[in-house]
């Protein structure tokens, strides 16, 4: 009984579908040959079991060591396709221009996913790849897409604005709302940033280039030559002097100089008017108490005694009167002195100047 249960469980192990029991002759068991085992049984055994790896091995490849970088923003729910390695567009066929919703939401997340390339990029190359990329998503040829997404975008702005006044915030319940939400947001928003960027630049170079420009077509008359210039700096620079309006000119200055030495002609005659009245005023006065004195000393004794008092005090008078007459000579002459010194400068600095001096009248 042991020896048959032995030759049994031998029959199953010599049955199993293994390599090493391809070269294994079995047939001179009488329990193995109620198994129906043969050669090519195994054989076929053993290739179905290595077609099974390799399948295995296809499904589960090994990730390269360095993947490719992609750039940033960009959404990864898939394995992206660069849309310059498909083919071009037929020119004949039908074109498909109505989407569905799913079909819409497909091309949203299309463009999302490949927004790197819209932001700062050429915008006909973008909607011509996105066109290429979803055509072959659909597999027929469909309209333009940029008309689609903007005609979805104004609808869609439309449609939050109403949501915002009724409920105060946009409702996005949909997948096709959360798409447009994301381009619009993302996208969309920074490619306006770099755009009103790039506009103000270039209008300001457009200015540049337009002053430039007329700056260059002023001809050598219209410009201002070298003497106004160096006038009007030298205007700004003299002191006094903030504005240009009061620039004197040399017939000005002439004219200045002249109304300068009239006033001190004038000062001059006035002075010496006043001293020759004073010494007129001088010698009258002299001449009086002269007389009075020899009339005094000319009367009797009683006279003389009862006039004594008022002849010092006449005498007192005159003394004053004679400081007073040397007092006004002195100032006299030192004003006279002043002025000729005055003259004598303003002489000196007509000759400094190459200008024709004026007789002193």
């Amino acid at each position: 009984m042991e020896a048959r249960e032995h030759r049994f469980m031998l029959s199953h192990i010599l049955a199993s579908p293994s390599p090493l029991s391809a070269g294994m002759n079995i047939a001179n068991d009488p329990l193995a040959e109620k198994i129906d085992v043969s050669n090519t049984d195994l054989l076929s055994s053993t290739a179905t079991e290595s077609d099974h790896t390799i399948s295995d091995r296809e499904r589960s490849p090994t990730p390269p060591p360095n993947p490719p970088s992609v750039p940033a923003g960009r959404a990864l729910d898939g394995e992206l396709e660069d849309w310059k390695a498909l083919p071009p567009l037929p020119s004949e066929g039908k074109t498909r221009v109505r989407l569905n919703e799913d079909e819409k939401t497909l091309l949203i997340r299309t463009c999302y996913e490949y927004g790197d390339h819209y932001v700062g990029g050429n915008k006909d190359q973008f909607w011509v790849g996105i066109q290429r990329l979803m055509s072959k998503k659909l597999g027929c040829r469909i309209g333009n897409p940029r008309q689609t997404v903007q005609r979805m975008l104004r609808e869609f702005e439309a449609t939050i604005a109403i949501e915002k006044t009724a409920s105060g915030k946009p409702l996005l319940d949909t997948d096709l709302k959360q798409a447009l939400w994301l381009w619009k947001t993302d996208w969309d928003a920074l490619e306006k940033n770099l755009s009103k960027e790039a506009k103000d630049a270039k209008q300001k170079d457009k200015e540049l280039a337009v002053a430039q420009r007329e700056a260059m077509l002023h001809t050598l008359a219209e410009k201002p030559n070298f003497q106004a210039a160096k006038a009007a700096v030298t205007i700004r620079e003299r002191p006094g002097k903030r504005d240009g309006t009061d620039n004197p000119t040399k017939k000005e200055k002439v004219e200045d100089l002249k109304a300068k030495r009239r006033r001190i002609r004038e000062r001059e005659d006035f002075l010496e008017e006043r001293f020759e009245e004073e010494s007129a005023l001088m010698s009258e006065t002299l001449s009086a108490i002269n007389s009075l004195a020899n009339t005094l000393a000319g009367s009797t004794s009683n006279v003389e005694i009862a006039t004594n008092v008022k002849v010092e005090r006449m005498y007192e008078e005159i003394a004053q009167l004679k400081q007073e007459l040397e007092r006004q000579r002195t100032m006299a002459a030192q004003q006279t002195s002043e002025m000729l010194a005055m003259l004598s400068e303003i002489r000196a600095s007509m000759q400094s100047n190459n200008q024709m001096p004026f007789p002193y009248l």
